[in-house]
């Protein structure tokens, strides 16, 4: 936002606000049997303001990115297979600031992700498809920095949270006739949270110097 729509004495002169977005893809044939994919996008939106009357100033960027490896594979004219290694990122930014005092607040969740599914054709009429996936979570909750020049405020470290997350399935579907269809599947789920990581409780009186930190371990 900005000229010519915004007049220079308005209140909401210096808004800006940008975005971009970047995909790339690359398919390559292995063989007759095998095809490799290699996917990629980034974007990035970023809003920003900047008081007319001082120094006041925000500055919100946020946005994704991914990545997948992806590898098709054809075993015979009955069993085909279809596997991907797959990464993902968002994050979030509040930064602003005045004078020489300024302060960021950002959270995000990376992925780090597998998964392999195969598809089964006993005969014309019938498909089973079967397969698994797992991912690897690690979420960076509302942390914040600050500074007033050269000064550095201590507002603990950065905190991260990991969780183990995964799935086996199968799904068997027949065609009775062209009418009549029946399908049915299992899905069995597991989500983990692991450690290790602080918590911090305030005694139950309430005394603001009286905070114990536990710590869990690791758990699989």
């Amino acid at each position: 936002m900005g000229k010519p729509f915004v007049g220079a004495n308005s209140d909401i002169n210096g808004n800006k606000y940008y975005f971009y977005d970047l995909n790339a893809k690359i398919n390559y044939r292995l063989s007759d049997k095998d095809r490799f994919f290699l996917s990629s996008y980034f974007g990035r939106d970023v809003f920003n303001y900047k008081s007319p009357k001082s120094n006041f100033y925000i500055k919100v960027p946020w946005g994704n990115a991914t990545s997948t490896a992806r590898w098709n594979h054809l075993f015979n004219d009955q069993l085909f297979m279809n596997t991907s290694l797959i990464y993902t990122d968002y994050n979030f930014q509040f930064e602003g600031g005045q004078d020489a005092f300024s302060f960021k607040l950002f959270s995000g969740i990376t992925d780090y992700g597998a998964k392999a599914d195969l598809t089964w054709l006993p005969d014309i009429r019938h498909t089973i498809k079967f397969g698994g996936n797992y991912i690897f979570h690690v979420f960076v909750p509302s942390n914040a920095s600050a500074r007033s020049g050269s000064v550095v405020f201590d507002v603990g470290k950065i905190l991260r949270e990991y969780a183990h997350d995964g799935a086996l399935y199968v799904n068997d579907e027949y065609d009775l006739s062209d009418h009549l269809k029946l399908n049915g599947g299992l899905r069995s789920t597991i989500f983990q949270q692991i450690g290790p990581f602080d918590r911090y409780l305030k005694d139950p009186i309430k005394k603001p110097l009286l905070i114990r930190s536990v710590t869990r371990p690791a758990r699989m």
